[in-house]
């Protein structure tokens, strides 16, 4: 396939305009179109700009070291054009295309009140780059126009739990209750272990490990629930976390110290075979499918 080899130059098109707000030191609002902006960090939350210092807005945005990025929509077509060809220096943008500066929570620069999606952001680096500086900055907040959620935001005196979630919590009670029946009073299980202690200790284990899989229920209302992990690595470390504190305190008692002797016996928890662990395991793992098929009756995503 025939190519042609062009000079070098950006091509990366096309890019989202969007109004960047600030406020001098002076008290004076101002706005500025970047076309060159972007996401440049996940955690922590950070976006840039790319602005020439010959700009009007590149002295505000260096020495208050705050700006607010307001996406744009098809009604704010003319005040993003207009932001970007006139100068702060001859025009109040507000005033003259009739924007709302609303006040921002985390910083000094105002809101745009239409535009759907505020993100206020303190720069934490500028990276002198040629005909444009960057400036690196974290988000300090999000603030999006409640007319574009799928849900309405729960009200200040909304009780905490939701219909969904009574119902998750509801399901998820009653399959405990079902599987600890099914494991203090089946023979099959008790035989897994070596004496009534042991099997006491494996349904302490129990109860604790199927509240852990059923954090993986909640972290979707949907089937997502494994999606983004890879982010999410904290979940993960709590998870393998608490399973190594379990695992310590039933076996506490093999290490040949005082301290951890009293460890056991304060949890009244006697160590017991690989096989009552398996069982254990997997009997909490239950709890995954079981809200699945909760999910699927009330109408979930599939």
């Amino acid at each position: 396939m025939a190519k042609e080899t062009w000079k070098p130059g950006n091509m990366l098109y096309p890019l989202p305009a969007v109004l960047v707000s600030m406020r001098e030191k002076s008290g004076k609002y101002n706005i500025i179109t970047i076309g060159w902006a972007g996401t440049v960090c996940t955690n922590p939350p950070m976006v840039g700009i790319s602005v020439r210092p010959e700009r009007y807005s590149y002295r505000i945005l260096k020495e208050t070291g705050e700006f607010v990025v307001n996406l744009t929509t098809k009604e704010l077509v003319y005040a993003t054009d207009f932001c970007g060809v006139k100068s702060g220096r001859e025009v109040d943008k507000f005033g003259a295309l009739g924007l709302t500066a609303l006040p921002a929570d985390q910083v000094r620069a105002p809101l745009v009140g239409e535009s759907p999606v505020n993100i206020e952001c303190k720069v934490k680096e500028i990276l002198p780059l040629g005909s444009h500086h960057l400036f690196l900055a974290q988000v300090a907040a999000v603030h999006a126009d409640e007319k574009y959620m799928d849900e309405k935001p729960r009200r200040r005196d909304e009780s905490i739990v939701n219909k969904k979630m009574m119902a998750q919590i509801l399901t998820m009670g009653a399959w405990l209750t079902i599987i600890s029946f099914l494991f203090l009073k089946l023979p099959f299980f008790a035989g897994l272990f070596a004496n009534e202690e042991q099997h006491l200790t494996g349904y302490f284990v129990l109860f604790i490990v199927s509240a852990l899989f059923n954090g993986f229920n909640v972290r979707d209302d949907r089937f997502g629930i494994f999606r983004g992990l890879d982010e999410n690595t904290g979940f993960l470390k709590v998870f393998f976390i608490i399973i190594a504190v379990q695992f310590a305190i039933v076996n506490a008692a093999l290490i040949p110290f005082a301290p951890f002797r009293w460890i056991g016996s304060m949890f009244s928890c006697v160590p017991f075979g690989i096989q009552g662990w398996i069982a254990v395991i997997l009997l909490a793992v239950t709890m995954i499918p079981v809200d699945m098929v909760r999910k699927v009756a009330v109408g979930g995503e599939k």
